[in-house]
């Protein structure tokens, strides 16, 4: 879950969690960027309005990585 409002990272979590995911965070569009280089993951649910990378720009990385394009955002 990438989104800057804490808010609504902990309720994403809280509902993926219910339903048998394990979740991690990022608080903006850059971390999240850092977070999904290096890890492992099904499914990326992302904020579009953030700060230091927009989702948008997220998006787009995540597109441009031939490792990552196929992951469900």
């Amino acid at each position: 879950v990438v989104d800057d409002s804490i808010t609504v990272r902990e309720v994403q979590k809280q509902i993926l969690r219910s339903r048998g995911y394990d979740v991690e965070v990022a608080v903006d569009g850059q971390d999240g960027w850092n977070k999904v280089r290096v890890g492992q993951f099904d499914l990326v649910v992302s904020d579009v309005d953030m700060p230091r990378m927009t989702g948008l720009e997220f998006v787009r990385k995540v597109r441009e990585d031939a490792g990552l394009r196929d992951l469900p955002v």
